[in-house]
C-alpha cells in the first residue's frame, strides 16, 4: 500500500523553495517519465512471462483469482492518477520570477515587481500557489 501512495504522489509538485520552481518541474517531468517507463516495463515483463511460459502454468495463473486482484488494483492505480496527474487542481502551479520570465507572462511578471499601495514588494522569488498575489 505504500508503494500505491508513492506512485500516486509526486513530491516535486509540492516544492516551496523561492527560485526552485523551474527544476522542480523538471524533476516532476523526470519523475512522471520514469514511472512511465517502470509501467511498461512491468507490463512487458508480464506479457512475455504469459507468452513464452508453459501452457499449463500459464492456464493455471490466468485462472488465478490472485492475478485478477491484482490487475484490478494495477488498473485503479493507474486510473486514479491520470486523474489526479490531470486534474486542474493539480495543475495549477504557482510561478516566481525565473518561471514566470522563462515562460513569457508579462502580466505575471509586472505584478511581481509593481510595488504595492503602501510601496512594499512582493518577495520576487516566492513562489504562490494563487497568480492573483
Amino acid at each position: 500500500f505504500v508503494a500505491a501512495g508513492f506512485f500516486l504522489a509526486n513530491l516535486a509538485r509540492f516544492v516551496d523553495r523561492p527560485g526552485f520552481c523551474f527544476p522542480a518541474r523538471r524533476i516532476g517531468k523526470a519523475i512522471d517519465r520514469w514511472r512511465t517507463l517502470q509501467l511498461v516495463a512491468v507490463l512487458t515483463i508480464s506479457w512475455l512471462n504469459l507468452a513464452l511460459g508453459e501452457p499449463a502454468a500459464r492456464e493455471q495463473f490466468l485462472h488465478s483469482i490472485r492475478w485478477l486482484e491484482g490487475l484490478i488494483i494495477l488498473s485503479a492505480a493507474i486510473f486514479t492518477y491520470q486523474i489526479l496527474r490531470w486534474s486542474p487542481m493539480i495543475n495549477s502551479v504557482g510561478d516566481d520570477l525565473h518561471t514566470a520570465v522563462f515562460g513569457g507572462k508579462t502580466v505575471r511578471i509586472k505584478k511581481l515587481l509593481d510595488a504595492g499601495r503602501d510601496g512594499e514588494v512582493l518577495d520576487v522569488n516566492g513562489p504562490t500557489k494563487r497568480s492573483e498575489e
